[in-house]
């Protein structure tokens, strides 16, 4: 259990609080972080590739965005 709580300050997910113990890391997981960003990767790229069949253009999409 030790080494699980280790491993999670590790990564910043959680955090020790001297003599308070251990706590959900404010600052989040920077591992969440990477699969939020990947999820919006793939839905970015969807929205690229459906914008080419309608022959919108990059540019345009980013004026829309």
């Amino acid at each position: 259990m030790a080494r699980a709580y280790r491993e999670l300050e590790k990564v910043g997910v959680v955090e020790k609080r001297s003599t308070a113990g251990t706590y959900v890391s404010d600052a989040g997981s920077p591992l969440v972080r990477r699969e939020r960003l990947r999820l919006l990767t793939e839905r970015i790229d969807a929205l690229l590739a459906e914008a080419k069949q309608l022959n919108v253009g990059v540019d345009e999409v980013i004026e829309l965005l």
